[in-house]
């Protein structure tokens, strides 16, 4: 695994300011213990002992080796304004993209409460998106 991050801060006055951050972050199992007993009987479409995974049927949708790999980036932004000493007030936005699922292609499928009902739920997983935003508003009581 490694990963890297960086920032910078830019003040536009003493009581506003802006930062930047990214980063990037990857996951290689490189084991091949997990290659064959998640990865070869996902890839065959089969599904792995003691669990609700299961590849999304012949064809090789799951990577034969290295399928619990993944890798995920972001970059965000915030501006702080301080109106008065100890209160900053700001807006914070993020992208977050997961570019590499582990288990791609794979689906799980759960059942609530243990029990078979008609609607079971299955998930296929892949690649996310993901964009949030907040809105601060705190006091610091402590300097």
């Amino acid at each position: 695994m490694w990963n890297i991050f960086t920032a910078v801060q830019h003040y536009w006055t003493p009581d506003v300011r802006t930062s930047l951050y990214g980063g990037y972050v990857q996951f290689r199992a490189n084991s091949s213990a997990v290659d064959a007993l998640v990865c070869a009987p996902l890839h065959n479409g089969m599904a792995v002992p003691g669990s609700t995974l299961s590849g999304a049927g012949t064809g090789g949708a799951v990577a034969a080796s290295g399928c619990a790999d993944w890798a995920a980036w972001q970059i965000g932004s915030r501006t702080i304004w301080n109106p008065v000493r100890n209160l900053d007030v700001g807006v914070e936005a993020l992208y977050t993209d997961l570019s590499q699922s582990a288990f791609s292609g794979a689906r799980a499928t759960f059942t609530p409460g243990g029990t078979v009902q008609a609607v079971n739920p299955t998930f296929t997983s892949g690649s996310v998106h993901v964009l949030s935003g907040i809105l601060r508003v705190q006091y610091n009581f402590y300097p």
